[in-house]
């Protein structure tokens, strides 16, 4: 799963790749975006890439399990592509689906977030 493929890397990421490192940080998310288009356009029955939430399942271990990216990056990397005409246009529809399933993950974010402030003031 999405959650033991990643913990290996965790120390050797978050070493080379600090969370205040934004631009390699989203380059980092840039070539996870990439790398599960492609697996999914290569085989569509890889059950790692082939649901409505599976790269939102990786974003979960990536961002919120394992703090390799952080989640501000992913709101940044998905408000600058979507604001971007040209490079909107020239996404296919699995990319779009994939931005979709990013924009899934940050409102579930938030929304956890949330529910924890709300339960931190009781």
């Amino acid at each position: 799963d999405h959650f033991s493929f990643f913990e290996p890397w965790k120390n050797i990421v978050n070493y080379s790749i600090p969370l205040d490192h934004k631009i390699n940080q989203k380059e980092l998310l840039n070539v996870a975006f990439k790398c599960f288009v492609t697996a999914k356009k290569d085989n569509p029955k890889n059950k790692r890439c082939n649901t409505t939430y599976s790269f939102g399942l990786m974003l979960e271990s990536l961002c919120r399990r394992y703090e390799m990216i952080s989640i501000d990056i992913v709101n940044e990397y998905l408000n600058e592509i979507r604001q971007d005409e040209k490079k909107l246009s020239k996404l296919t529809q699995m990319e779009k689906e994939v931005l979709n399933q990013i924009s899934t993950f940050i409102m579930m974010a938030e929304e956890d977030d949330d529910d924890d402030s709300d339960s931190d003031s009781d």
